[in-house]
Formats: structure tokens, sequence, C-alpha cells
């Protein structure tokens, strides 16, 4: 008769989740990971496959309980507001002494091109941001929150694109400005005119 499993399959994965977020795909080892997890590498060969098994299913992990809680603000109505919240929320959150960036774009950066497996399970994360960014965007522009020339999807790859400079730009206390600059230069482009200045520019045409 097997054996029943002595652990919770989440808590584990979250512990390992944060061993691959701290130490990378590449250099977390199974001795680190069965420390991490409390559970020895047989149940965990059992239970994933292999450490390459077991570090897609902590993508997955991140996904659910990192990617799907930082993003809800962008499905708020509106979209303006929620977009405002997603980038302040982020720049308070890496603007600890300890940034380790995003486990998905950490990835990205180390083994993109490398794995056919890792790579769709990074697309994968990746295209549910953008659709909730999406989402933020038409909103936005259809209110007239958001002023643009671009369509409601390039304006999401936009501000994917921002994300990913302030995730990158983060793990340095040099490039904190940086990345904060980013999403001022980013927001500011897209909020309408303020009346006066819109009256100024009208008087100016007018004579």
């Amino acid at each position: 008769m097997p054996r029943a499993k002595s652990y919770d399959r989440k808590t584990v994965l979250l512990e390992a989740m944060m061993v691959f977020w701290a130490r990378g795909y590449e250099r977390a080892s199974i001795a680190e990971l069965e420390k991490a997890m409390e559970i020895n590498r047989f149940s965990i060969y059992d239970a994933f496959g292999d450490k390459k098994g077991l570090f897609l299913a902590c993508i997955e992990t991140y996904g659910e309980e990192i990617s799907k809680r930082q993003t809800a603000c962008l499905l708020e109505p509106g979209g303006a507001a929620g977009v405002q919240k997603f980038f302040d929320d982020l720049l308070l959150l890496l603007s600890g002494n300890s940034n380790q960036g995003c486990l998905v774009i950490n990835t990205l950066v180390d083994l993109s091109g490398q794995d056919s497996d890792i790579d769709d399970a990074i697309t994968a994360n990746l295209r549910f941001v953008e659709e909730r960014m999406y989402k933020a965007a038409r909103s936005a522009l259809a209110s007239g929150a958001f002023v643009s020339a671009e369509s409601p999807r390039t304006l999401a790859r936009q501000l994917l694109s921002v994300t990913q400079t302030v995730l990158a730009f983060s793990k340095s206390t040099h490039g904190h400005p940086i990345a904060r600059a980013a999403v001022a230069g980013l927001l500011s482009s897209l909020l309408p005119p303020a009346p006066s200045r819109a009256k100024s520019l009208a008087a100016k045409v007018a004579g």
C-alpha cells in the first residue's frame, strides 16, 4: 500500500520557490531545496520528477500566489487608478534593502532560450500579466482617464515593458531613481492635459 504523503504540497512549493527566487535555478542545489522544503530528495523526485519539474511547479505557484495578487488592482473599474496603484505598490515593494527582483524576470534573464519548457512557463506568466494590463488600459482609454494614440494592446505591452525595467533596475540602489523615472515618464505621458494647459494651448492656436 502506498505511503501517504506527510507534507502539504502548497507549503513545500512556497519554500522551494523562495530558494529558487534567492539562488536562481542553476545555483539552487537539491540539498538546499531538501532543507527548505523539509522533505527528502526521494519525496521531491516522487512528487515532481526532477529539479526542473519542481522549478516549473514553483513558477506556476509564483503566478498563483504572487502575480495574481500583485495585479489584482488592474481589474478595478476605470483602469487608470489600478495602473497607478500597481506601480506605486511595486516601487514600494522593491524599495527594500534585500530586493531579489522578480522570479519570472530573473529566470527570463538567466535561462531564456535554454529550455523550451521553462520558456513556455515564463511566457505564460508574462501573458497573464499582459492580459490584466490590457484590461486596465482598455478601460482607462475608454473612460478618457488615459489619452494615447496607441491601441490598448500596445499600451499594455508598454506597461509590461516598464514593469520589467522597474524590476531590473530596482535590484540596485543606484537603479531605484531610474525605475521611478521610467514609471513617472510613462504615466505622465498618458494623462490628459490639465485644463489650464489645454486653455493655454487653445489660446496660442487661436492667436
